[in-house]
């Protein structure tokens, strides 16, 4: 029984999964046969990520079309599937922190690669740090015992100052801003497992590392041009950091 419970449970997060994907998929390909070049480009920078499907649809010359980066703006979907899927297989009001926040990220990214524009850039950067300022905050809150409640209000509101207080200079230091929040992250999980004598987390813990490793190598090399399948280095990417984003918060979980 117990058994039949679990394939039910696992189906019903596949399919919640995937038809949430399904529906943002079709939700963005509306919004881009209205989203013009003309209503955006007054905003676009061109090429200003580096990344190799830009240079490949001549991003140097003007916005073409929307998406601008298509491989780059549809992968993001990744991170609302690891989210929903994360937060339904924990099953918490703390999940929903998480699942709302990459859900932001996920429309804050489709945006940026789609219209290449500052301000989807700036939704893109601060969504970054929304999800790993919320993970931070939750191994912090788990380590120090806090109760569900403070847990889920603290982590929307460290979130939400996270957004709001780095927005006015998203760029600057970003790479050192979101390795501070998922670093800080990994060790208060550590330090946890360590204080609880409590191991079982620790695979989830090495497989998210081992993700972002692989994806940080993805990044260079599409910048570097010289990934095998030249759109797909920053898509890449995008649905490695999910999957090990995901991995993070459910190895706070498994602390608790």
């Amino acid at each position: 029984m117990q058994s039949c419970h679990g394939r039910f449970t696992m189906l019903l997060i596949i399919s919640v999964t995937a038809g949430a994907v399904i529906f943002t998929w079709f939700v963005f390909r509306t919004l881009f046969g209205y989203l013009k070049p003309e209503i955006v480009k007054d905003d676009y920078v061109p090429c200003r990520g580096g990344w190799h499907e830009e240079y490949l649809n001549q991003c140097e010359h003007d916005l073409m079309s929307v998406p601008q980066q298509p491989v780059n703006t549809y992968t993001n979907l990744a991170y609302l599937a690891a989210g929903i899927s994360a937060g339904m297989a924990v099953g918490t009001y703390v999940s929903w922190v998480f699942v709302a926040t990459m859900i932001y990220l996920t429309i804050g990214s489709s945006l940026y690669h789609a219209t290449s524009t500052r301000w989807a850039g700036m939704l893109d950067v601060t969504a970054i740090y929304a999800v790993f300022s919320a993970l931070a905050a939750y191994a912090a809150l788990d380590l120090f015992g806090a109760e569900i409640w403070l847990m889920t209000l603290l982590m929307f509101v460290i979130a939400g100052f996270a957004t709001y207080f780095l927005s006015s200079r998203y760029r600057r230091n970003m790479h050192m801003k979101i390795g501070i929040f998922l670093g800080l992250a990994y060790l208060l999980l550590i330090i946890d497992m360590w204080v609880s004598d409590d191991w079982s987390a620790w695979p989830f813990l090495v497989a998210s590392f081992a993700l972002f490793a692989l994806a940080m190598l993805m990044w260079v090399m599409d910048r570097a041009k010289t990934f095998p399948i030249k759109r797909w280095g920053h898509g890449v990417w995008h649905i490695l950091t999910a999957a090990a984003s995901g991995l993070v918060f459910y190895a706070i979980h498994a602390t608790e």
